[in-house]
């Protein structure tokens, strides 16, 4: 034998390794074909409890099946028992589906037979009942006040009207308290002479007693004026009617438009403030002659001088335009001209 061809051979091993390499070789497939061979005479000889363990999980062992010489049902007999109670099951429920099915069936019919029945009753009830006109729709209607006209013939007798005409008739008065053209603007006259109707001058419209209010412009006076201007608003009858006037012009007895009694023009006002102007002027002028060239005190004096001079005259120029005031006594007689239509009924 050459040692090269040998693939166990070894150059290292003189003594022939190789060879005791192929006697144990056999040896080693032995042990685990002998292994193999004891593993199935075990199991050949534990076969019967196999079976009974089977037939225990199976669950046939719960369906109490009769033993015969104290061995189990095998596990086919037991598994074909389960499935045939499964079938009768099976039937069971498909039969009480079946009866259900058939009851809804039944239901539904009924309900269909019941509704036929109500549509009938209706039908019939609405051919013998008469149909109902529907109303006739209502206008809308504010929620609000509504103007009525009243007619004129209520059966109460309405006074007639007599009329007063513009420009043609007056109203006497007496002035009832003094008017002052600086405190106040407002006064009042008291009528002293029935007025009449224009056209027949017999049916008596405004009484004696009547009321005159009046306003007058003092602010408006400028220094020269001799009167009061003062114009008519609202007549009042003693009854409390009143009429508007609008802006009636008020004459004095005399016929002259305004009111006058007593005129005060501020004389003395202004010649004092006229005299006490040109003094202040004349010393500052004098003052300043007499400091020319002097000193800074000098200088000083003159400033002071000017200044109240200047302030003098600014305070008496308004002294010297000052506006007039004008009295209206009391008990004065005026007379209201009026300028608009005014129709009224009989006093009495």
């Amino acid at each position: 034998m050459v040692r090269g061809a040998d693939p166990d051979y070894d150059e290292g091993d003189p003594v022939g390794m190789g060879e005791r390499r192929r006697r144990i070789r056999p040896m080693v497939w032995a042990v685990p074909l002998a292994a193999l061979v004891g593993y199935l005479g075990y199991t050949a000889l534990t076969t019967p409890r196999t079976a009974s363990a089977v037939f225990e999980k199976s669950g046939a062992a719960q369906l109490n099946l009769p033993k015969f010489n104290g061995y189990e049902q095998t596990a086919s007999v037991a598994i074909q028992e389960r499935d045939q109670k499964y079938d009768e099951l099976l039937r069971q429920f498909e039969l009480i589906a079946k009866e259900q099915d058939a009851q809804r069936r039944s239901m539904e019919a009924q309900r269909q037979a019941m509704l036929a029945l109500a549509n009938r009753k209706d039908q019939a009830t609405t051919s013998q009942s008469p149909q109902k006109v529907p109303p006739e729709p209502r206008p809308h209607r504010d929620m609000g006040f509504t103007a009525y006209e009243l007619p004129k013939d209520l059966g109460v007798s309405q006074a007639p009207l007599y009329a007063l005409a513009p420009w043609a008739t007056k109203l006497p008065c007496i002035i009832e308290p003094e008017a002052n053209s600086d405190t106040g603007d407002t006064a009042t006259c008291i009528v002293n002479k029935t007025v009449y109707d224009t056209r027949t001058g017999q049916v008596p419209l405004v009484p004696q007693h009547s009321t005159i209010g009046m306003r007058y412009s003092g602010q408006t006076l400028v220094f020269g004026n001799q009167r009061l201007p003062t114009v008519a608003l609202t007549l009042v009858l003693p009854s409390g009617t009143t009429y508007e006037l609008g802006e009636s012009p008020v004459w004095d007895q005399d016929g002259t438009a305004g009111l006058v009694s007593d005129v005060d023009n501020h004389w003395g006002r202004f010649f004092g403030a006229v005299l006490i102007q040109g003094v202040l002027r004349g010393g500052a002028q004098a003052v300043s002659m007499a400091a020319a060239g002097a000193g800074a005190e000098a200088q000083v004096v003159v400033g002071t001088t000017q200044a109240v001079g200047n302030h003098g005259a600014t305070r008496m120029g308004r002294w010297i335009d000052t506006r007039p005031t004008i009295k209206v006594h009391a008990g004065e007689l005026a007379h209201v001209l009026l300028t608009r239509p005014l129709e009224l009924p009989a006093a009495y």
